[in-house]
């Protein structure tokens, strides 16, 4: 008996719920502790000898990467699921960036994002880590307040003809009706990652990532060109975009499930950008536990700056 408490001492720290899947998205080796993801999706050069090496899963997105970036792993989402993992709810993080229930120490509660580094996470327990409470098959970001909606936060930030260009494909596929496509444009609320980062159960996220995959798809094989031609920070449109239509997905479901409909007034005037975290009060019926707060892992003395290629 003392020798096994003894051992235990030593025994590496449980995998974030290993009964749900959880797939870091990367393309070097994860800033992440690998205590809070069951798999890798290996993008690039790294990881090419890994099961779930995006080459070995779809060459089309493996050859893109150079314009889908971390798109690329969320895409292989569908078949991955329907192929490897029988569970009801599978989770999605980044290389550098994870889910919370709250934040893992005191910050501006007006950030969506935490910065948190590994001397920080030797403080949390197992319980402030584990992903959707018993019952619960969403654990997402908590949604920002996009004042002017989509279009207008995005004609602030980025440029406004690849979310036209990007919202049309969405039409002629089949995958937004017309009054979709204007609500999705109009929606005041977004939540960072959309169906891109989080816990999500398995069959819904297998449809979103297939229809995101689709539009995905046509997209760089129409605008790839134009796209490559941008900087580092709007060489990502494509995920700045998949991201946005995710996040719209979830919107959906979530106001389906809960009978609700939010009732903000929009300014009408474009280029504001203005954005900060919804409070709950704004969230009507939906239960507080499916959102949580983006972390992201940075080195001791560093800070992170978001969005730029690598």
């Amino acid at each position: 008996m003392l020798l096994n408490n003894i051992l235990s001492l030593f025994a590496a720290p449980p995998k974030r719920a290993a009964q749900i899947p959880c797939y870091c998205i990367s393309h070097m080796e994860p800033k992440v502790p690998d205590r809070f993801f069951t798999d890798i999706i290996a993008l690039g050069e790294y990881g090419q000898d890994l099961p779930l090496h995006i080459s070995k899963i779809d060459a089309f997105w493996h050859e893109a990467r150079p314009v889908a970036f971390a798109s690329a792993g969320c895409f292989a989402m569908s078949k991955i699921i329907q192929t490897t993992t029988g569970s009801p709810v599978v989770g999605l993080c980044s290389f550098r960036k994870i889910l919370l229930p709250k934040a893992s120490r005191p910050d501006d509660p007006r950030a969506f994002q935490v910065e948190i580094r590994h001397e920080d996470v030797k403080n949390l327990s197992l319980s402030d880590t584990l992903p959707p409470k018993a019952g619960q098959d969403f654990f997402v970001a908590g949604p920002l307040m996009f004042p002017d909606g989509i279009i207008g936060q995005y004609s602030k930030n980025h440029i406004l003809r690849d979310l036209l260009d990007f919202t049309s494909l969405c039409i002629d596929l089949g995958v937004l009706t017309s009054e979709q496509a204007k609500d999705f444009l109009l929606c005041p609320l977004f939540i960072p990652g959309g169906s891109d980062f989080g816990f999500y159960p398995a069959q819904w996220l297998a449809k979103s990532q297939s229809r995101l995959e689709l539009v995905g798809r046509t997209f760089v094989n129409q605008y790839r060109e134009r796209i490559l031609s941008y900087e580092r920070f709007e060489v990502r449109a494509l995920s700045y975009l998949t991201e946005r239509l995710g996040s719209y997905f979830v919107l959906m479901e979530l106001m389906e499930r809960y009978q609700w409909k939010p009732t903000f007034h929009l300014t009408n005037e474009f280029g504001s950008g203005v954005q900060m975290l919804c409070g709950q009060e704004h969230l009507g019926p939906i239960p507080p536990e499916i959102f949580g707060r983006m972390h992201v892992f940075v080195d001791s003395y560093g800070s992170y700056k978001g969005g730029l290629a690598d």
